[in-house]
């Protein structure tokens, strides 16, 4: 690319020459943002990545993503949550090419979704449930260009929001108690699992009879992020939950209905959380205060 520049207007665009064409594209109403896409197209340009695709051969993103998320159940232990955060992407982008979404429109969605307000909580997205979103959108995008379906990726010129590190959350004794009396039906053991073990979520929602012996009161974890086996010791709490749930799955936490484990406790937990008085708390902090009365209790 010989030439390239970013022009002010209403939204900042950026006007480059490809293969003697003059191509002008707007981009975000934020300056760094259209420098920054000018500075990609240069660089797909540079390596001979950059091409100009035909409109009309360009997918729809709501027919792609649905190849993305084949990709997810075959490859990806988060494609429970792809799907989850493909229909906030779908709602915004459904109807458009591939082609047609770029970084400026993302940047429409980054604002329009920060105006949406969670189902439980009442309160608005959270910045790092958006940035989540525009991670497997972008991953989406790597996908498309290996596939050929894209030329370029329009995430790579918007910035994600920067995230407050939320402090772990240690629940006391009393609070320990009040969550548990709200507890009802299936989550009530699983919340007990979690508070005992230190077992992640997944870990406990997929948990099958063979990982637990009971010759040595212990539980094998196979589904860990190291992808590696570690064996958790079964206190008294623990025994007494999985005594008093009946072999209906190879699973222990399922839908008696179907036999399947449960793909997410969201609701039910958050509506526990919202009568016991709770705020601020995620079912990741029952790991967080589960090592704390393990390092406490010698």
């Amino acid at each position: 690319m010989k030439s390239g520049k970013v022009v002010e207007s209403k939204n900042w665009y950026i006007s480059y020459y490809f293969e003697g064409k003059k191509i002008a594209e707007s981009v975000s109403p934020n300056k760094r943002v259209a420098e920054d896409a000018l500075k990609s197209v240069a660089g797909d340009i540079a390596k001979g990545k950059y091409s100009l695709r035909r409109d009309t051969k360009s997918p729809k993103f709501e027919g792609y993503a649905e190849v993305y998320l084949e990709y997810s159940k075959a490859n990806k232990r988060s494609y429970e949550t792809d799907i989850t955060m493909f229909k906030a992407l779908s709602a915004f982008f459904k109807g458009y090419k591939l082609s047609k979404i770029t970084p400026f429109l993302i940047e429409k969605y980054k604002i329009e979704r920060g105006k949406k307000v969670a189902r439980m909580s009442k309160k608005p997205i959270a910045k790092a449930t958006i940035n989540r979103e525009l991670a497997i959108l972008k991953a989406m995008f790597n996908m498309a260009i290996r596939d050929g379906e894209a030329d370029t990726n329009p995430v790579k010129a918007v910035k994600f929001f920067k995230e407050d590190n939320k402090k772990e959350r240690i629940l006391t004794s009393e609070e320990i108690q009040r969550l548990l009396a709200e507890c009802n039906g299936h989550l009530k053991p699983i919340v007990i699992f979690a508070l005992n073990t230190g077992m992640r979520l997944r870990e406990v929602l997929y948990l099958k009879w063979s990982r637990i012996d009971f010759n040595r009161n212990i539980i094998i974890v196979t589904q860990t992020k190291s992808n590696k086996n570690r064996n958790i010791p079964m206190n008294g709490f623990v025994i007494k939950t999985i005594d008093n749930i009946k072999r209906n799955s190879e699973y222990l936490f399922c839908d008696t209905k179907t036999g399947k484990p449960f793909d997410s406790i969201k609701t039910s937990f958050g509506k526990a959380l919202k009568r016991s008085g709770l705020v601020d708390v995620r079912f990741h902090d029952l790991r967080h205060t589960a090592a704390t009365m393990m390092v406490m209790s010698g």
